[in-house]
């Protein structure tokens, strides 16, 4: 089974987000990136703490153990865990929020499918039921709706905060080719906030 979703979280939401995963995952951890400095994963207490735009949202109660680190040519060690979910973060400039992905899949084979399964289906309706604003495909020039209601997309609260703030503000999809913005119809409660 392989899952995937373009991600439009800044800063606070990956914050928010994590604080989620933990309350309903005790034993969650965070490694930043895929590239570390030793053979143990980097842990951070949440997504937003990474130093990198590579995350995985590791859950040890699956699998406690990480795969076996392999030294890189330029120094450090390649790794990856198990029971994971990768996620890749926005990029983000003055105007533009360029979105992210989280992406899991199973192994038929493996032996603790059945609770990986469970763990990505409740990540995916948390990531869902947090990140629920709908977003139109638009036309940077003018704001013409090219496509309402994009789908494939999970927009934070604050995202959506921020976009809304000012009318040349854009969200852009993990290729870079579609300009998206919030529908207009929907009313953000949050207040706007910078993205730094």
């Amino acid at each position: 089974m392989k899952k995937t979703v373009e991600v439009l979280f800044t800063r606070t939401d990956e914050r928010e987000f994590s604080a989620l995963l933990t309350a309903a995952f005790p034993m969650v951890s965070f490694i930043d990136d895929d590239v570390w400095p030793t053979p143990e994963p980097p842990l951070v207490p949440s997504i937003e703490q990474c130093t990198t735009p590579f995350c995985f949202i590791w859950n040890r109660a699956i699998d406690s153990t990480p795969r076996s680190a392999t030294p890189c040519v330029h120094g450090g060690f390649y790794g990856s865990a198990t029971a994971s979910i990768q996620f890749l973060r926005c990029r983000s400039t003055d105007y533009i929020l360029q979105a992210g992905r989280m992406a899991a899949s199973t192994d038929d084979g493996d032996v603790n499918d059945v609770s990986m399964l469970a763990f990505i289906k409740t990540v995916w309706k948390l990531a869902k039921k947090f990140a629920k604003t709908q977003i139109d495909h638009v036309r940077p020039e003018g704001g013409a709706v090219l496509t309402p209601r994009a789908p494939g997309f999970l927009v934070g609260p604050d995202a959506a905060a921020w976009c809304l703030a000012d009318k040349h503000r854009y969200f852009k999809c993990w290729a870079g080719t579609w300009f998206l913005r919030p529908c207009d119809e929907q009313i953000v409660t949050k207040p706007p906030r910078t993205l730094r």
